[in-house]
């Protein structure tokens, strides 16, 4: 990056850190003051803001060591392929490899303040640090191991197809995306949680409810399963998992412990409403417009890298192009982000409205959104900006008010 360009990285970072942190909508305090407490409101936004601060810090820091990779990434490709003696491969899996270690350890204090100092400090969690870091290195493996793939397949589609290279690597992508979708809660989630059959809990009672609920809307299952979420912390949750025919309902133990079943059942038909409008299915179609587009321009941005400062490179494949994908792939995820929480925010809503519709409850979903605050500790009173760009969910008070709306007159 040009010193120009890092003056502009570093002042839009300035300028999104005030707007998505520090500037707040006037009156938005007195609408959530409807609902919550004056503690529950303040509580919240002291929690929000120390995390968006770490992550604010987090990102400034990962930016810097992608910069620093685009500034000396030739200097470093050419150390990798003389190590690797000339095979190109092998030198962009130690470069690739190289950049994920340092970018393990940038990223670790932030990771452990985030992932365990401040939850166990806001009393979410009381997991010791040892128990935090066996996840958290079960997590970088698997990210290793995924990313040592991807650039042994990214490198061989772009010396066979040197000019078309992005798109079967766009269709890979995809392709992958939505392997892990199906494949994380059954295969890859078992290795962080164990997962018991409601059948077998002190909330077996509770599995009839269940199943008469997914009959009302449509949902088809095979099992009802709880997750031992609460070794993580006090999180609460439900989802589905399975494959083709085959699907599961996924709740935590936390959900059945802190909430009545009449909130398990609203938050529960929440989930059934994004599995009767094919929520999944509409979100995939979307990212994979969105990868293809990303790839597009990355392979515009290769292009036009090659045989000019600082990375002078000789083609696409060169392992010196490595460092500056990675930055197209960072920038273009952040542009792509308040889109995808835009469509993320609708899915909820039309969610929250099949929840209501399903249970006939509007005051239960009102009380499971008051208690997952309370919980979760959520900030009820969120900056615009940060809502514009990482919500993907809107405010607490948004779907209290939606639901109040929905009570018959």
């Amino acid at each position: 990056m040009t010193p120009r360009l890092q003056l502009v990285a570093v002042a839009l970072l300035a300028g999104l850190f005030a707007w998505t942190t520090l500037v707040r909508t006037s009156g938005a305090d007195e609408r959530a003051a409807r609902h919550f407490d004056r503690a529950t409101v303040e509580r919240g936004m002291r929690h929000a803001f120390e995390r968006r601060c770490m992550f604010w810090a987090d990102t400034a820091a990962q930016l810097v060591l992608l910069a620093a990779a685009v500034r000396w990434g030739r200097w470093l490709a050419d150390g990798c392929e003389r190590a690797c003696r000339g095979r190109r491969l092998p030198a962009i899996l130690l470069l690739g490899a190289g950049f994920f270690v340092c970018a393990a350890l940038v990223d670790l204090p932030f990771a452990a303040a985030r992932g365990w100092a401040h939850p166990r400090a806001w009393g979410l969690t009381d997991r010791s640090f040892s128990s935090w870091l066996v996840d958290h290195g079960k997590g970088l493996a698997l990210a290793a191991a995924m990313g040592a793939v991807a650039l042994a397949v990214l490198h061989l589609l772009q010396r066979r197809f040197p000019r078309r290279w992005w798109i079967p690597a766009a269709a890979g992508a995809t392709a992958l995306s939505c392997l892990m979708s199906l494949v994380y809660p059954i295969w890859i989630a078992p290795l962080f949680n164990d997962f018991t059959p409601l059948t077998r809990t002190e909330h077996a009672a509770l599995e009839p409810r269940v199943r008469a609920l997914a009959e009302r809307a449509g949902v088809p299952f095979d099992e009802i399963v709880v997750m031992d979420a609460s070794r993580q912390g006090r999180h609460t949750n439900a989802f589905f998992a399975g494959i083709g025919g085959t699907r599961t309902v996924v709740l935590y133990d936390t959900l059945l412990m802190s909430h009545t079943p009449d909130e398990v059942e609203s938050i529960l038909a929440h989930e059934f409403g994004h599995w009767r409008r094919d929520h999944v299915l509409k979100g995939t179609l979307l990212t994979a417009a969105g990868v293809f587009l990303v790839f597009f321009l990355a392979a515009l941005v290769l292009t036009r890298a090659v045989g000019r400062p600082p990375l002078l490179l000789r083609d696409a494949a060169d392992p010196a192009a490595l460092p500056l994908l990675l930055l197209v792939l960072w920038v273009a995820s952040w542009a792509a982000t308040p889109v995808e929480s835009a469509v993320s925010r609708r899915f909820e809503r039309e969610a929250d409205r099949d929840s209501i519709e399903l249970t006939g409850n509007p005051d239960v979903f009102v009380e499971a959104q008051k208690h997952l605050v309370r919980d979760n500790i959520l900030d009820v009173a969120p900056p615009p900006g940060w809502v514009w760009m990482f919500a993907s969910h809107p405010t607490p008070v948004e779907r209290i008010e939606a639901a109040l709306a929905a009570r018959p007159r």
